[in-house]
């Protein structure tokens, strides 16, 4: 009997856990009350470093589906990209060597794309970290540009799916429909998620804090010129796309030959 004891400790933590972070988020906060990583009376404690570690939380812990390890180095990758950002409402300007350090990274880099083969769980990874962003940053702004309308409603629904899954999470959601979800926050702000279809003409002037662009080497390059590129001139945009490689048609050929 006293081996499976630590089984049922194992439960009472993880739902501990889940209500201690639940009640985190919908406490209000002023942010005032958090301080810079500089301030000695908070030790290391900022608004940034708080997202970040929300952030893995929610990453590790709030969904039921499990990471792989291949979707571990891709969130650990995605939170690099966005970290001016998430630093960006400290109340003092942060230390990006000390922050670097702190997460064993070697330097920071706004872009990232991801491209591996399909089943690779690049699309699951990224909407679980969308979903993350809107529940743990208030008033964040997120812009997913897709090849189609088709591709960019499934990516949507993935999102609002991944969301419920969080304990408290699907009572926030204030807004959903085919091209955007909104999730509210204790403080009274609402984070966006908007998800686009690739047309150039149609999307000058969205904007969004984080832009993710789904099968970037399949995107129309206008999207890319005329969209997305005039976003990043803002310095805590963060550019996060993920994409399986294009075969050419010569070397499509040759492999059906080949397995034939």
């Amino acid at each position: 009997m006293e081996s499976y004891v630590h089984h049922f400790q194992d439960a009472i933590d993880r739902e501990q856990d889940i209500r201690t972070r639940t009640i985190c988020i919908q406490q209000p906060r002023r942010r005032c009350a958090l301080s810079s990583a500089t301030d000695p009376g908070r030790a290391g404690s900022s608004l940034g470093s708080e997202r970040l570690s929300a952030l893995r939380n929610i990453l590790e812990n709030g969904y039921t589906w499990s990471r792989s390890n291949t979707q571990r180095r891709f969130h650990e990758a995605f939170l690099n990209a966005c970290v001016r950002y998430l630093y960006s409402h400290d109340t003092s300007p942060p230390d990006y060597r000390t922050i670097m350090d702190t997460n064993n990274w070697e330097d920071i880099r706004q872009q990232c794309l991801c491209m591996t083969p399909r089943r690779f769980g690049k699309t699951v990874a990224v909407g679980m970290f969308v979903g993350a962003m809107a529940l743990v940053v208030p008033g964040c702004e997120q812009a997913i540009f897709s090849t189609g309308r088709r591709a960019s409603n499934k990516l949507l629904e993935l999102v609002s799916q991944l969301v419920c899954q969080v304990s408290g999470a699907a009572d926030r959601i204030v807004k959903s429909n085919q091209e955007t979800v909104w999730i509210s926050h204790a403080c009274g702000t609402v984070s966006k998620i908007n998800s686009y279809p690739s047309c150039a003409k149609t999307l000058r002037g969205v904007g969004g804090d984080v832009v993710y662009m789904e099968e970037a080497s399949f995107m129309d390059l206008a999207v890319f010129y005329e969209v997305i590129v005039p976003l990043l001139e803002v310095d805590k945009t963060a550019l996060i796309c993920i994409s399986t490689p294009q075969v050419r048609p010569i070397l499509y050929y040759y492999l059906v030959l080949v397995s034939i």
